[in-house]
């Protein structure tokens, strides 16, 4: 067997490997965030005696160590979804030990150990993007995805929507494969089962998803919601010149340099958004997105270096404020393109649309 045949075979992608991504990584998160709140309510008890002490980091080995037997001895949708949450689970509580490893005092409470956290977590985060990013699929990826949904039939558990999906990526496969042929006329022939009521867990995440499509929809949220990140980021700015003014340059530290430097990008970001708006809301939304941006991914960094764990509402408030414009830029981008297929307006019309 050739290096390029084996190769060929081991790239071929789970087309369905985003949800399982974000699965492991909210998992991982909410695994650590859960393990500091404890630890801090409880007055950070430890398991062992005298001399013993069983940190947590083994029981995040063991979550991980779980995880890939499930991978491994479970070939069935159910089972990889859980994998992925127990292996979040146990990476969350391995990862947050990480102090403890870096320091040569073994220290728990390293300042910096949750801003570096929340860079691994950050990147990983690009990387799963990426991934999922990837649009080119081989036919050997297509078959091997429609494959991996027809197991479900087996289970007697395949629902008319994933009959569908399987049947698409048939159809992006090579039509004169007698494996192919033959697997698209017996999923025509199956008939589905009848989609499953949703849980409590989604029932409850369908509600959330609704109140805040509800809250984003209203009329007022959008002017709300650019005026808060102007403010918020023109202020920010200010400060950021004061301090310079203020302060003699050379008794800034790291964290010092990182917030200003964070505050004058976003700062000016949002200052272009505003000079932008009458002429392209869209650009200018985009920049205000591009602002926060900035701040989730740089100025978070030496807010948690900073703050520890004291800054998670900043970052809950930033990627609320980044859904929020990322649904603005979907709905103005949807009217830019009806504008283009109806093509030139009246003068009156366009005023009365650009008012709105």
């Amino acid at each position: 067997m050739s290096f390029e045949s084996s190769w060929h075979r081991f790239a071929v992608r789970r087309l369905d490997m985003g949800p399982l991504l974000d699965l492991f990584l909210i998992s991982a998160v909410s695994c650590l965030l859960g393990i500091r709140l404890f630890l801090k309510l409880t007055g950070y008890p430890q398991l062992g005696n005298s001399s013993l002490h069983i940190a947590h980091m083994l029981w995040g080995g063991l979550g991980m160590l779980l995880a890939i037997i499930l991978f491994i001895a479970l070939p069935v949708r159910a089972a990889t979804q859980f994998a992925a949450f127990i292996g979040g689970l146990g990476f969350g509580a391995f990862i947050d030990e990480l102090g403890k490893f870096i320091t040569q005092d073994n220290d728990y409470f390293f300042q910096p150990t949750i801003a570096l956290i929340y860079l691994l977590f950050i990147a990983l985060y690009l990387i799963f993007r990426q991934l999922e990013g990837v649009t080119r699929a081989s036919e050997a990826t297509n078959l091997v995805n429609a494959l991996e949904v027809t197991k479900e039939a087996a289970l007697r558990a395949m629902d008319e929507s994933e009959r569908e999906r399987a049947l698409a990526l048939l159809a992006a496969c090579d039509q004169s494969d007698r494996l192919v042929s033959g697997l698209t006329s017996v999923l025509r022939g199956y008939e589905s089962v009848e989609t499953a009521p949703p849980g409590r867990m989604l029932r409850v995440k369908g509600a959330m998803v609704r109140f805040y499509k509800r809250l984003i929809e209203w009329r007022f949220f959008s002017t709300a919601l650019v005026m808060a990140v102007v403010v918020i980021e023109v202020v920010s700015l200010g400060m950021a010149i004061a301090v310079v003014w203020v302060y003699s340059p050379g008794e800034f530290g790291f964290n010092d340099w990182g917030s200003l430097i964070t505050g004058v990008i976003t700062g000016l970001l949002v200052v272009a958004g505003v000079l932008t708006y009458r002429r392209s809301r869209l650009r200018a939304y985009r920049l205000y997105d591009g602002a926060v941006l900035v701040g989730i991914f740089l100025g978070q960094f030496f807010a948690f270096l900073e703050s520890e764990l004291n800054a998670i509402g900043g970052l809950v408030f930033l990627l609320l404020c980044h859904g929020a414009l990322r649904y603005l830029i979907d709905q103005e981008t949807t009217v830019q393109a009806q504008q283009t297929i109806a093509g030139p307006q009246p003068a009156a019309a366009v005023a009365e649309a650009a008012s709105d």
